[in-house]
């Protein structure tokens, strides 16, 4: 715990107290890209395409005489 404040206390000094949200935003999106990198998301189940439906036959009527 030492020693993350330790490293805050360093990025402070270094970068000024108005840089510090964007350098953690920064952060932020690069370890989100490489969380991606590494565990990519499974690719979509492909959708299904409805059977085309043969046309409805016609029933003959008998002749009547």
């Amino acid at each position: 715990m030492e020693r993350i404040l330790f490293i805050g206390a360093i990025v402070i000094l270094i970068f000024g107290p108005e840089k510090v949200p964007a350098i953690a935003r920064t952060l932020g999106q690069w370890v989100a890209e490489f969380q991606k990198a590494l565990h990519p998301a499974p690719p979509p189940a492909p959708l299904e395409t409805p059977r085309p439906q043969s046309p409805a036959r016609k029933k003959a009527r008998p002749k009547r005489a």
